[in-house]
C-alpha cells in the first residue's frame, strides 16, 4: 500500500521521472517506459545488463530485474529489484546463481530487493535531487553495471560493492592553534563536511587512496591495516559553497595526506592550491 502523496514527493516524482527520461536520451542501453511505474512512487527503469540476466525481462505488467527509485516523505532509495512471479522453476538455479553472488540467501519473498543505495540525506534539499542522481548514475551504478556484467560472463563470480574508504580527519587537537583561527580550516571540521561522505567515497573510489600532492599510500607505506587512511580536501572552501550546491567528486575534491592537508590550510588569508603545494615539494627535492 502506497502513502498519499505530499505536494514535496510528487514534485520530487517529476524531477525523477524527467531524469530518467533525460538518461535514456543521453545513454541508448538504458530504457525507460512510464507505464511500467507506479505513479510517481515507485519510478522504474532498466538497461541493456539487466535485460540480460534472464531470457526475457520485460512483460506488460513490469519487470523481472529492473531499478527502482522509491520516493516516499521518509526517504528516497535507488534499489535494484527482482520480482519472481515471471520466473520460471527452470530459472531458479540461475536467480540462486545472482542472489548468491550479491550475498542475499533468503529467496522467500516474491520481491527481492538485491541492491539499495540511500541517497535520503543527499536529496534533502530538492534543487539537489537531478545532481544527487546523476553522481549515483556516474559512479554507484555505473560499478555496479561494470560488476554485473563480470557475472554475465562467470556466473560463480562475486558482486562486489562500491568501494568504502575509511577516510579519517585530523581531531581538533592534533591541530597547531595558530591553524585554529583560519576559517577554511574551521570548515573542515563542521558537520556539513561530515554529512559528504558520499561525495567523499566517490572521490577515493575515482582518484585512489594515494595522496594527490605527496603521492604516499598509507597502506604501501605501513601495512594493509593502514589501508585507506586518507583525507578528502575541497579545492573550493567550504564557507564559499552554498546549501543547494552539489559536490562534484572529482572537481571539487581530492584525496591529500595529513601533512600535505595541514600545509594546503596553512596559508594567511585562504589556502594553497594542490599545484602550488606540489610545486613547493619539487622545490625541495631540487636543494
Amino acid at each position: 500500500m502506497t502513502e498519499p502523496l505530499t505536494t514535496k514527493t510528487r514534485l520530487i516524482g517529476k524531477m525523477m521521472i524527467d531524469w530518467c527520461l533525460h538518461i535514456e536520451q543521453e545513454n541508448t542501453c538504458f530504457h525507460f517506459d512510464r507505464k511500467l511505474c507506479d505513479g510517481m512512487q515507485n519510478i522504474r527503469f532498466t538497461s541493456d545488463t539487466l535485460n540480460a540476466v534472464f531470457p526475457q525481462n520485460i512483460y506488460d505488467d513490469g519487470y523481472v530485474l529492473c531499478y527502482e527509485l522509491f520516493n516516499t516523505s521518509e526517504q528516497t532509495l535507488l534499489t535494484v529489484k527482482i520480482d519472481k512471479k515471471h520466473i520460471g522453476k527452470r530459472l531458479f538455479k540461475l536467480l540462486d546463481k545472482l542472489l548468491s553472488a550479491v550475498g542475499i540467501f533468503d529467496t522467500t519473498d516474491n520481491n527481492i530487493i538485491l541492491k539499495c543505495w540511500n541517497i535520503s540525506d543527499e536529496t534533502e534539499n530538492i534543487s539537489q535531487i537531478t545532481g544527487v542522481l546523476n553522481q549515483l548514475f556516474n559512479y554507484e551504478l555505473s560499478y555496479f553495471e561494470t560488476e554485473l556484467k563480470a557475472w554475465l560472463t562467470d556466473h560463480d563470480r562475486k558482486i562486489k560493492p562500491f568501494p568504502q574508504f575509511e577516510q579519517e580527519i585530523l581531531p581538533k587537537t592534533e591541530l597547531p592553534d595558530e591553524l585554529l583561527i583560519e576559517g577554511a580550516m574551521r570548515d573542515i571540521l563542521t558537520n556539513k563536511y561530515e554529512r559528504n561522505k558520499k561525495a567523499r567515497a566517490r572521490c577515493i573510489a575515482h582518484y585512489g587512496t594515494s595522496c594527490l600532492v605527496c603521492g604516499v599510500d598509507f597502506g604501501a607505506l605501513y601495512g594493509a591495516e593502514f589501508a585507506g587512511k586518507i583525507e578528502v580536501h575541497h579545492r573550493k572552501p567550504l564557507y564559499e559553497i552554498k546549501e543547494d550546491y552539489v559536490v562534484d567528486p572529482i572537481i571539487d575534491l581530492v584525496p591529500v595526506c595529513p601533512n600535505c592537508h595541514m600545509v594546503i590550510h596553512s596559508k594567511k588569508d585562504g589556502v594553497f592550491t594542490v599545484e602550488e603545494v606540489r610545486k613547493m615539494l619539487h622545490r625541495t627535492d631540487a636543494l
